[in-house]
């Protein structure tokens, strides 16, 4: 389960980004949804089977009305650089729909 202060870091960063959802037209606020610490386990290739919960994600509504994830946020407090190293190659080369990972470390 994450501490209060990792859960404050989604928190302070999911606050600012609905404020700047609200800033785009309303045609693309409707095709944006922000999403925490929900399972995902779309992953392929050497990373088929593996599941993991993004801090904070941004999904956006592809042509096929499906929701992709297009960028992550993991804050790593217990987990060590490499690992967080390792969960952004996770999102990046594992799907084909994430193109920006952010690390909080």
């Amino acid at each position: 389960m994450p501490s209060p202060v990792h859960q404050s870091i989604g928190s302070i960063i999911n606050r600012e980004f609905m404020l700047s959802i609200l800033n785009l037209p309303k045609n693309l606020q409707d095709q944006t949804v922000l999403m925490w610490e929900q399972n995902c386990n779309r992953f392929g290739g050497e990373w088929g089977g593996s599941g993991k919960q993004p801090d904070l994600a941004i999904q956006v509504l592809n042509a096929n009305g499906d929701y992709d994830i297009k960028f992550v946020l993991e804050a790593g407090l217990t987990e060590s650089y490499n690992q967080l190293v390792e969960d952004a190659q996770l999102w990046l080369e594992g799907t084909d729909e994430v193109s920006m990972v952010s690390l909080i470390y």
